[in-house]
């Protein structure tokens, strides 16, 4: 449980002081609040965390006495993080210290200890979701005890505390971060553009929570789901929407309200902009409409072309261009030719928005995507076995190139289990760039190169190819998009096969034992005297591996056929 507090409550811990400092600001008191922190953190260094939280409580008694909020909540923090460090199973008196400094404080500090509250009844559960499965609802709570709490008692005190956070909405909204720039810790003007008010920085934290998966408590008959296409709607009409529901722990519920308020307070700019995307995004994978994909694109559509002249315009043209990118996913090329052309689509949406505002945090986002959508790929497969001598195919699938290069390597199956071996012992270099590498630098037995079709749609497509007969034996193909085969930013595929005319058939008898025909892969004759060796796979605990272990060997007769009996091991 130690790690629950420090993480979220030193997090916060800048945006309370810079919220503090804003709405209360004191005049210099005698007591040298530098100096008393400074000490905190030299005890906190030297691994004396009692020395650091006696200084701490000091700092906490003045502040109290003087009411100067931003030392108070940071004396809070600090206490609980210290606590944690002192004390065994400290979590449940640190939560009820962190619930007690929420009830007592005033604004700004009480909404976002609030906040932090909320956070750490969550976080509890999410450390303990194995004792909530097994916890029946008639389990008796005491309220100071969270250990002792059900699922849905926590799941409503999580929800009433974030809820408690949004309370003082309108003054939350009137405090601007931009004013408090010297006491805001790693702020920058892109962050401060999307969160302008303290109010965006809690009512975020409250949506990525309801945004979430919500628990399996008891729910009502009538609960609440996203069917409805206004959801949807522009933000103007999003806004004047009467969303009702009986259903109190209805996470989703929580979020679009929470969303009609941002978007209420910030009806253009960037913070709007990124709440109405947050909003889209948000129904669109949680709305139960078959045609909830055409009406997402559609927002998007309308959301871009209000905010065209703005560079955050681009981020929202990045997300039209992703809508793309999935329906193009839905290509099969066996089938039809539908969604052939969507990356493509996706692509040249792309480059709208980089010529629109070509600096724009949109413009690198959507050259992040182009990228993604030009990658290349390569994978291939070959049969098993081939005919000696004969030209052999391989189905190639491809992506984003058209020059194919491939080798034709003679190797042995302990050759590449011995290399698969020595490079999976070595954890510090690409164990799969060295297993090719090696091969890679063998001497070709064929190679050859093939101009591969290119429909110029961004899309993977498939194709065999005719490769080079080679005499009886193992072998590894090795495939390339470049001419010299290197591993460095280069695609390589493999697959192995085996040159041979032999070939059998089988069947298993009622005795257990299993009867095995030799024949010539071409004819189909029986092939008698052929030599058959027994391999059986074990486990060996002292490699970790599993190996071959020899067993018998049989001879075919004059019809092909030997018989393997049945085997215990």
């Amino acid at each position: 449980m130690k790690s629950l507090f420090k993480s979220s409550c030193l997090l916060i811990f800048y945006w309370i002081i810079f919220s503090c400092s804003a709405q209360n600001p004191k005049p210099m008191s005698a007591f040298d609040y530098n100096k008393a922190w400074k000490q905190v953190y030299d005890y906190e260094s030297k691994g004396l965390p009692e020395s650091a939280l006696k200084v701490v409580n000091e700092i906490y008694d003045k502040a109290n006495a003087q009411k100067n909020a931003p030392q108070l909540v940071k004396a809070v923090i600090h206490i609980l993080k210290f606590t944690d460090y002192k004390e065994e199973d400290a979590f449940v008196k640190n939560l009820n210290r962190l619930r007690d400094e929420a009830e007592k404080a005033q604004f700004p500090a009480k909404p976002l200890l609030h906040s932090m509250l909320a956070e750490q009844y969550w976080n509890y559960y999410q450390q303990n979701r194995w004792r909530f499965n097994n916890r029946t609802e008639t389990v008796d709570f005491k309220n100071d005890d969270i250990s002792t709490w059900t699922l849905e008692k926590l799941v409503q005190e999580t929800v009433k505390h974030y809820q408690l956070s949004l309370q003082e909405a309108e003054q939350s909204k009137a405090t601007k971060i931009n004013l408090y720039d010297e006491v805001l810790y790693g702020s920058n003007e892109k962050g401060r553009a999307y969160r302008p008010t303290l109010y965006d920085f809690l009512a975020h934290r409250a949506v990525d929570f309801y945004m979430g998966e919500e628990p399996a408590i008891t729910r009502p008959a009538e609960t609440f789901v996203l069917q409805s296409p206004e959801y949807l709607s522009d933000a103007a009409d999003f806004v004047k929407l009467n969303i009702v529901t009986k259903d109190e722990l209805a996470f989703k519920y929580y979020a679009l309200k929470i969303f009609q308020e941002l978007l209420k307070s910030a009806p253009t700019g960037a913070a709007s902009v990124d709440a109405d995307l947050k909003r889209l995004l948000f129904v669109k994978q949680h709305s139960v409409l078959p045609n909830t994909t055409e009406l997402y694109l559609q927002a998007l559509q309308r959301l871009e072309e209000k905010n065209i002249k703005d560079p955050v315009s681009a981020i929202v043209t990045y997300h039209i261009a992703q809508v793309w990118v999935e329906k193009g996913s839905q290509y099969k090329p066996l089938q039809s030719d539908d969604h052939k052309f969507d990356a493509r689509k996706a692509f040249e949406i792309c480059e709208t928005a980089k010529k629109r505002f070509p600096n724009s945090d949109g413009a690198k986002m959507c050259e992040g995507l182009q990228i993604s959508i030009q990658t290349k790929l390569l994978s291939a497969q070959i049969e098993k076995v081939n005919v000696p001598g004969q030209p052999f195919r391989a189905l190639v699938s491809y992506k984003n190139f058209t020059a194919l290069h491939w080798r034709i390597i003679r190797t042995s199956r302990e050759e590449v289990k011995e290399q698969r071996r020595k490079w999976n012992r070595n954890y510090n270099v690409d164990r799969e760039a060295k297993f090719l590498e090696y091969f890679a630098a063998k001497p070709a037995a064929k190679t050859g190169k093939v101009t591969l079709p290119d429909d110029k749609d961004f899309q993977q497509h498939s194709v065999e190819i005719k490769l080079d007969g080679v005499p009886e034996g193992d072998y590894m193909v090795l495939f390339s998009h470049t001419p010299d085969f290197k591993t460095a930013k280069n695609g390589l595929a493999y697959a192995f096969t085996t040159i041979s005319n032999l070939s059998y058939v089988h069947r298993n008898l009622d005795n257990g034992s299993t009867e095995f025909y030799a024949v010539h892969r071409q004819t189909g004759e029986p092939l008698p005297n052929v030599q058959a060796q027994v391999l059986f796979n074990r486990y060996n605990s002292k490699s970790q591996e599993y190996e071959l272990v020899k067993g018998g060997i049989f001879k075919s007769d004059a019809k092909g056929r030997f018989t393997v009996p049945y085997q215990n091991n």
